[in-house]
């Protein structure tokens, strides 16, 4: 042998020996579990990736029958996979790979990815399964999962009305409560143009109004909201408030629309303005017709008492001052109360209490016959003005209307600070509510609206023993001013 085929020989060994060395270190460093079996399934070689999957030393496995690191049934039937490939060629998992059940030393199962592939080594099989263990993946798909499913749910349960659109304006998803605001089924709307449900012009220029967006960033509505008018699929048109908000998923942008149809809340303060036009031309009738002629009868008096006077008749004039105390003590009570019916609820926590007591005695004094009381209790306070000044108008309305319809004998009015809430009640002992005609009445639709916006609920029922009572409850946290703003 030359020197040449020495050197040839020792530059080969030097580089199996590189390549073993490379391999034990691959070996012993993969973030994989590899383990190394023969053909009746016994383990002849695991590195340490896999004992700290399984939980074994390496000298616990090696020797044994694979099996151990499977659950039941799995473990039983293993050895008939391996002798069925052998026989037969017939894989199921060799050559495949595929998402299985491991068992570690402590009992516990866990899913794994397992590969297996085939060796052969001077004519013998032996079988390597790469293991990788997927529990932290399987946590967070299920954590996927459940979020998607939790989304989902807030999606489909939503009470405003929820739309997608991409860059072209084209619906990507439409929520139940979309469907039922603009009587639309989804796969009417999906993959259809957003401007179907906009009336003209908004629905031609719907469109320009994307594309000048992307080009310039300048946004008419999107991150801003406001008050537009939508469009049914009957061809209706409603107002509805519209919020929209960017969502960018990769390259992509999707515009996420929030609808609430405020038709209903449009009536509500239609009636409220409605009532309050209708106050406002009663106090105006009541100044011109009853006070101004009050003060009409006044004058005239006075311009009989002067020439009573100026004629030196004292008897005459002596009537005549005193049928002007009498009109002016009905005139000074008129105007009192117009001041009161203008601002019944003076400043202070214990303002709305004080008015009540008035509104009852002014509802005694209204028509022969009738008897009404406050039988609250008279320590509630009511710290926020807007909430007192609701109330007493929800009072005073009951109040009007049991007066007007109800043919009852006593009207009480009560104030009560209950657990959670402040009630105000008004019963009477008349003859119920009338027949329903499928329409509420405006001072009933006025009272509920100001119930909404103090934060209250109203509720109007027959009373077991005749009569109605109407009651409105608010949230302590309003009534002490923490909930609401003044500004109503």
């Amino acid at each position: 042998m030359t020197d040449r085929d020495i050197k040839e020989r020792k530059r080969a060994e030097q580089a199996l020996r590189e390549s073993e060395r490379r391999m034990r270190a691959i070996w012993e460093s993969a973030v994989d579990g590899i383990v190394t079996i023969d053909e009746q399934g016994i383990i002849e070689s695991l590195n340490p990736a896999a004992c700290r999957i399984f939980g074994y030393r390496a000298e616990e496995v090696i020797g044994h029958n694979v099996s151990m690191l499977m659950p039941s049934p799995d473990r039983e039937r293993h050895d008939g996979y391996i002798g069925n490939f052998l026989r037969t060629g017939h894989a199921k998992i060799i050559g495949i790979g595929r998402e299985v059940v491991g068992q570690r030393k402590d009992g516990t199962l866990f899913p794994m990815d397992l590969a297996v592939a085939e060796v052969r080594l001077n004519g013998h099989r032996l079988f390597t399964g790469t293991v990788r263990d997927i529990t932290e993946r399987k946590r967070a798909e299920a954590s996927l999962r459940e979020s998607e499913q939790r989304m989902r749910a807030i999606l489909e349960t939503a009470v405003e009305g929820i739309v997608t659109i991409d860059e072209r304006g084209a619906v990507e998803s439409v929520n139940p409560a979309a469907c039922l605001i603009f009587g639309y089924e989804p796969y009417e709307v999906i993959g259809q143009n957003v401007s179907m449900l906009m009336p003209s012009p908004d629905r031609e220029r719907h469109d320009g109004y994307i594309a000048n967006y992307l080009r310039t960033g300048e946004a008419r509505i999107i991150g801003i909201g406001r008050e537009v008018v939508g469009r049914r699929k009957d061809g209706t048109l409603f107002p509805m408030d519209l919020s929209i908000s960017e969502v960018r998923l990769g390259d992509r942008r999707l515009f996420t629309g929030m609808v609430r149809d405020i038709t209903e809340r449009r009536k509500l303060e239609q009636a409220v303005a409605t009532a309050a036009e209708h106050e406002r031309s009663r106090i105006g009738r009541e100044l011109h017709d009853g006070l101004g002629q009050q003060l009409g009868g006044l004058l005239f008096l006075m311009k009989g008492l002067q020439s009573d006077l100026q004629s030196g008749k004292a008897r005459e004039a002596d009537v005549t001052a005193s049928q002007l105390c009498d009109e002016l003590t009905i005139a000074m009570t008129q105007a009192r109360n117009l001041a009161h019916e203008l601002y019944a609820v003076r400043a202070g926590p214990d303002g709305l209490v004080q008015a009540l007591e008035n509104l009852a005695e002014r509802a005694a004094s209204a028509q022969r016959g009738i008897t009404s009381a406050f039988p609250g209790d008279r320590s509630v306070l009511v710290h926020s003005p807007a909430v007192a000044s609701h109330l007493y108008r929800i009072a005073q309305e009951a109040v009007h209307n049991a007066l007007k319809h109800s043919r009852a004998t006593r009207i009480d009015i009560e104030l009560a600070r209950q657990p959670v809430a402040v009630a105000l009640s008004v019963r009477d002992n008349g003859v119920g509510l009338p027949a329903q005609s499928g329409t509420r009445g405006l001072g009933l639709r006025t009272m509920e609206q100001r119930a909404r916006l103090i934060g209250g609920e109203l509720a109007v029922q027959v009373r077991p023993e005749g009569g109605v009572e109407v009651t409105c409850s608010v949230p302590t946290t309003i009534v002490d001013g923490a909930g609401i703003g003044e500004g109503i």
